[in-house]
């Protein structure tokens, strides 16, 4: 054990023990899951591997009595990106969510048994965010009552999906309803693409990997073309749009219209919370690696100082794990509220329908552009060795900056929620207080620490951003733009304004967990916490709350010294708080993360495993007689003259 985190543990304002979970405890006695090689592996490799994890993971959820639920948390601490995952998380609740009571007993069964595999065929080539301009036609054939799916054009080929491109036999894929010569807009289908049998592409189906990628290199994406394929008229998931055999279609009632996009919502409430797990992660390599790493010392005769002790390193960590806590809140805020409203469709009532969804639109935005800038942080925050790939972090980095993008890509995401905002900005009661009108209390220093104070704080830059907003947006419709017009010349200010929302409401969750919290140690370190992530985006975003009237330029020292006696008391908690996440050495799979500190071992060790360093490469390189040894015995310098003065000849 490295004495620098074993003192870091002891010196911990709060109880920090945790007993390591039990699905840790699975994985880590399981060797196929086994991670020690798998930076040294092929895609092909690795996929292979990977498949291997997902046949044993499910074998042992039979064998352990683990239940759908709890087979979650395994396969998460397997930490590996699973070709299977849309299956669970996108194409089950796709059919929960969309299909019949008779589509869900013919299909959910297969599924759930894994007897078929399915992904989420929506995306293609030349459209993703905007669904409504998807290419793909599903054209209903009255005689034979089928649909006749069609990619028509090259653009129209599904671009993307995961689990598609060698692995899925089944797919949820999205095409415009054509019937009788009219287009009925987008609806969803159930779609075979793979034998069951052999495995190989259904007719009329062309199906393959799209090829590498900046990262995700264990997730199969992939493409998908139709050449007039049939499917029977059942196959359309008609929960709320229907078409009957005589080709009548029935559209869903204008309130439950969205719903079609339940998957989507659902699976923007998830990343939500997967965006805390994802930052914890990065930020507890760090925070570890911190406190082993010593450089330079105060005074000659004195050892180097922990790189952790450094303020500027402080600043730029702690609030990013203050971050990961404030997302864990926000995520549980997100699921929960999306559960209610499922719970509440049941009995028809759809009205908080609009404000989820685009509360986990913006919220998706916003929590993984700063998770991935976070991550990034974290890296940095390593020096040379965070460029590592035994650091751990790059691999996390590249697995999750696709979440900017997928799902909703995040400026679109967050003008969706912007739309909500400012329709619900106009649909207010005249004679709202004016923004502005609330000033900020705080006298000194302590006066900063105050977590409703600061609630209250991004309440009013929300409110500010939104009416300001308006205002521009009202200005721009004076001048003679139409709506489209205006809206693309407010683009700026429309996602400023969502991100105060989504500030608000983070900060908001943050501060009303921390109220809850019964252990009075524990609630006093979570109240530093949350008053880091705080009043760290206030300095962020100084001007929006010097602008709305809320802080007067004199407070801003004080609030600067706030954040510096935050990172101060924080210091002696920061690597208990990264033991609290209770992540195995096995899931960080990182040298400088490692829980005993044995940072420059592990670094050593692992390398011996290079590839490269084993025979038959252990004396000679590859290509060495070939090229390197020809270099050093100067043969390429003089075949290289004697080509010269061969063509000087000439």
């Amino acid at each position: 054990m490295n004495p620098d985190l074993k003192r870091e543990r002891k010196g911990a304002s709060f109880d920090a023990t945790a007993t390591r979970e039990r699905f840790q405890k699975l994985v880590a006695d399981e060797p196929v899951f086994a991670n020690d090689d798998k930076y040294f592996l092929s895609r092909v490799q690795n996929y292979e591997r990977v498949l291997q994890k997902v046949v044993r993971g499910i074998q042992m959820c039979i064998e352990h009595n683990i239940t759908p639920e709890d087979a979650e948390y395994l396969f998460h601490f397997i930490g590996e990106e699973f070709m299977v995952a849309l299956h669970w998380s996108m194409f089950i609740p796709t059919l929960q969510g969309q299909a019949t009571n008779d589509q869900k007993l013919q299909w959910l069964p297969l599924a759930q048994t894994f007897q078929i595999i399915g992904c989420y065929a929506q995306t293609e080539m030349g459209h993703g965010s905007n669904v409504r301009g998807l290419e793909t036609t599903a054209t209903y054939d009255k005689a034979t009552q089928e649909f006749v799916l069609h990619s028509p054009t090259l653009t129209s080929t599904k671009w993307w999906p995961g689990g598609l491109g060698k692995t899925s036999t089944h797919c949820v894929t999205h095409a415009r309803l054509l019937v009788e010569g009219k287009d009925h807009g987008v609806a969803t289908f159930i779609v075979q693409i793979r034998s069951t049998d052999d495995h190989a592409p259904m007719p009329g189906v062309t199906v393959g990997d799209i090829g590498p990628k900046f990262g995700y290199d264990t997730q199969d994406n992939g493409f998908l073309r139709f050449d007039h394929v049939r499917i029977p008229r059942d196959q359309m998931l008609m929960k709320y749009k229907q078409v009957s055999p005589e080709g009548v279609v029935t559209e869903a009632p204008k309130k439950l219209s969205k719903l079609s996009y339940g998957t989507m919502m659902y699976i923007r409430s998830r990343i939500v919370g997967g965006a805390s797990s994802t930052l914890a992660r990065a930020c507890t390599i760090a925070v570890r690696y911190s406190a082993v790493r010593r450089q330079f010392s105060d005074a000659d005769n004195e050892p180097e100082k922990q790189v952790l002790d450094y303020r500027m390193q402080q600043y730029r960590l702690l609030p990013l794990l203050a971050t990961a806590y404030a997302f864990h809140f926000t995520g549980r805020y997100m699921r929960n509220i999306y559960d209610e409203l499922m719970r509440n469709i049941q009995s028809d009532d759809v009205s908080a329908l609009p404000e989820v969804h685009a509360t986990s639109a913006g919220l998706k935005a916003v929590t993984t552009w700063m998770t991935a800038d976070g991550i990034e942080e974290c890296r940095k925050c390593c020096g040379g060795h965070g460029y590592s790939k035994f650091a751990g972090i790059s691999d996390i980095y590249v697995n999750y900056v696709p979440a900017c993008t997928y799902e909703g890509d995040n400026v679109v995401m967050c003008l969706q929620t912007a739309r909500y905002l400012v329709k619900t900005a106009r649909g207010a009661a005249k004679g709202e207080p004016l923004v502005g009108s609330v000033q900020c209390p705080a006298q000194k220093v302590a006066d900063f620490l105050c977590p409703r104070t600061w609630v209250d704080a991004f309440a009013l830059r929300a409110r500010f951003c939104v009416f300001e907003t308006v205002k521009k947006l009202d200005a721009l419709k004076g001048r003679g733009l139409n709506d489209k017009q205006v809206w693309n010349e407010a683009q700026i200010d429309l996602v400023k304004m969502t991100k105060a929302h989504c500030y608000y409401t983070i900060v908001r969750n943050f501060a009303n967990a921390v109220e809850k919290v019964e252990d009075k140690q524990l609630q006093a370190v979570l109240h530093k916490l949350c008053m880091l992530f705080a009043l760290y985006q206030v300095q962020r975003d100084l001007g929006d709350f010097t602008c709305s009237g809320y802080l007067a330029q004199e407070q801003v020292p004080l609030l600067n010294e706030a954040v510096e006696v935050l990172l101060s008391e924080l210091r002696k908690d920061a690597v208990p708080l990264v033991d609290s996440f209770d992540f195995s050495d096995h899931f960080l799979n990182s040298s400088l993360g490692r829980y005993n500190g044995d940072v420059y071992e592990h670094m050593y060790k692992w390398a011996q495993k290079e590839p490269l360093n084993q025979a038959p490469y252990a004396t000679q390189p590859p290509g060495y007689e070939k090229y390197l040894k020809r270099l050093l015995n100067g043969e390429v310098l003089q075949e290289a003259i004697q080509n010269k003065m061969t063509k000087a000849n000439l």
